[in-house]
């Protein structure tokens, strides 16, 4: 009896372990420094992945790219989150403020 348990929370464990980890298996992850704190988000093809990706670029030294994110306004919100809904804002100046749950 004790050994079916252990193996159903082997199987169990290594089932949860990629949602716990912050993780989708197959998919690459960005690392964005906003404000001192580290956001894992994923690298996707989309329009919006795009634009997440010239975010890492000004969050790299590239300032062009916060011209080419802004497009003219004064502010863009972006969805950075994977398994936890997380959005930034960045204002033209490139001040940001993450909104988090």
């Amino acid at each position: 009896m004790m050994r079916r348990i252990s193996v159903l929370f082997l199987l169990l464990a290594s089932l949860i372990s990629p949602v716990l980890a912050g993780g989708i298996e197959g998919v690459e992850y960005l690392s964005l420094n906003i404000n001192g704190k580290v956001y894992e988000t994923p690298n996707t093809p989309d329009p919006m992945g795009k634009q997440v990706l010239l975010l890492a670029r000004y969050l790299d030294g590239d300032t062009f790219s916060l011209k080419l994110l802004m497009q003219g306004n004064e502010s863009q919100h972006l969805f950075i989150g994977d398994i936890e809904p997380l959005w930034v804002e960045v204002k033209k100046d490139g001040t940001m403020r993450v909104y988090e749950p």
